[in-house]
This record gives C-alpha cells, structure tokens and sequence, in this order.
C-alpha cells in the first residue's frame, strides 16, 4: 500500500540511511527521495503552496526513522499521510517559512531598516511599490 509525503520545502531531499562498509567508509544503505518545489514557480509559471511524493509503505518506515526527516517533521515542513488528499488543503497545515525559498518583495520589504526615519519599499518591474498581501 501507499503513503503521502506532503512538503513545503522548496528544495527535493533525498533522505539516506548508512551502514558500515570496508576500511571504516560508510556506504549507502537506502535512500528515499521526496520531491520540492513549494514556493517556486515550475515551468508553467504556477507556484504550489505544497507538493506531494508517493512512497511505499517501506520507505515511510524508513522516513519516520530518519534523523534529517524526524526534524523536518518536527519543524512542520513535511508530514506523511495515509490516504491521498489535495495537496493545496494538506500543505495549508504546514509550516511555510522555508528559509530556503525565494524571497518575495514582502520578504525584502519586511527586512529593510529605516533610512533617516522613512522605511525604503522594494518596487516591482513597474516601478510601483510592491503590494502587501
């Protein structure tokens, strides 16, 4: 049977399981790879808020093991589920703030300090300030 592993991350993981091989080298012993791509636009120019990977019910036994995806798991960026939903509703309940996701002018403006008591804005390719959602 099949399990879901939704993801808010922007960049694909390969999750690795190591094991002891000759002269003290470890050596792949397994390795899951969970697709990325929230929050940056595909070739389509569409941005998901969310994607999903199929995985089998080995390797999500695998996952729940793994150290690197216990803290993505942890961290909400990424949850194995069950039964397969839409990945816009599923990924709403994880945590967005990837760091590693493009910046969006918000981002910017939200980080700039004031400059002789006026905040900058970013402004888009128009040469308007960029809106606040």
């Amino acid at each position: 049977m099949s399990k879901y592993v939704y993801s808010r991350l922007a960049n694909s993981q390969v999750y690795t399981g190591w094991m002891a091989g000759g002269q003290d080298l470890p050596q792949v012993a397994h390795e899951v790879f969970i697709e990325g791509g929230a929050h940056v636009a595909n070739k389509n120019l569409i941005t998901p808020q969310g994607v999903m990977t199929v995985v089998t019910d080995e390797q999500a036994e695998f996952l729940k093991q793994n150290p690197v995806f216990k803290v993505h798991a942890d961290q909400g960026y990424v949850t194995i589920e069950d039964v397969q939903g839409d990945v816009e509703k599923v990924a709403a309940d994880l945590n967005g703030n990837d760091p590693s996701k493009p910046l969006t002018p918000e981002d910017v403006n939200d980080g700039l300090p004031e400059v002789d008591g006026e905040k900058p804005t970013v402004t888009d390719n128009s040469g308007k300030p960029s809106k606040k959602k």
